[in-house]
């Protein structure tokens, strides 16, 4: 199993790169999947919508070895950057995951964008001749690479672009398994081909919802959740 899982993902890293080198040559940004190694069936996939930063590509020809965004040691973007103070993604995240069954999860998880170029949204790309085209291109890889390839225990996406992108929607009434006092969703859960897709408020915005008793709540159902899976 471990042999044709690293079989198919190196096809679809190669894919990807050819495809994408493509694009990001003619439109000049550049492209990552990743912000993690990747390991067959994880316990947990962080999804977010891109990788922002409008970064030029410089015809640099990315191979399917350079797809991945890690920290130098090979840990994933939300460790490397723990003690970044230009980091605001990760913190409400390394809040969530702190305890250390929880933390254990988060170390080895898989962080990846839907759409991989580095706009400063997903729809900037439409500016672009073939934005559109684009933007279609990494929502089959990526379809592709969650549901035929990695096969994630629980998946949890980033704020309301992610799921929007993967054309994803939640009803805020049946879907919602966390509430503040206020009645105000803090998290969401929809389950799809077996896998819980739970989604919560961007974690670098939307600060009142990641912090304080918002994201003390959040922390305890995500322990509550990831620890009857242990």
């Amino acid at each position: 199993m471990e042999k044709q899982f690293e079989i198919k993902l190196q096809n679809w890293l190669e894919a990807v790169a050819i495809t994408c080198d493509s694009f990001a040559k003619e439109i000049d940004v550049d492209f990552y999947p990743f912000q993690s190694k990747v390991i067959e069936s994880p316990d947990l996939l962080i999804i977010g919508a891109n990788p922002g930063s409008n970064r030029s590509y410089n015809n640099r020809n990315r191979s399917s070895s350079e797809l991945f965004n890690c920290g130098e040691n090979g840990e994933n973007a939300y460790i490397a950057n723990e003690k970044n103070p230009e980091w605001k993604i990760n913190k409400p995240i390394l809040q969530m995951f702190k305890s250390p069954d929880l933390r254990t999860i988060l170390e080895t998880a898989v962080i990846m964008n839907v759409v991989y170029f580095n706009t400063n949204k997903v729809e900037d790309l439409r500016k672009y001749r073939n934005g559109t085209e684009i933007i279609k291109k990494c929502l089959e890889f990526t379809n592709d690479f969650v549901y035929n390839i990695l096969k994630p225990k629980n998946i949890l996406l980033l704020g309301e672009a992610a799921p929007k992108w993967m054309k994803i929607s939640y009803n805020h009434k049946n879907d919602t398994i966390l509430r503040n006092e206020l009645d105000q969703w803090l998290i969401q859960n929809k389950i799809i081909n077996e896998i819980p897709h739970y989604k919560i408020y961007h974690p670098s915005m939307n600060f009142s919802f990641n912090s304080g008793e918002n994201l003390r709540l959040k922390k305890e159902k995500f322990e509550e959740i990831f620890t009857k899976q242990i």
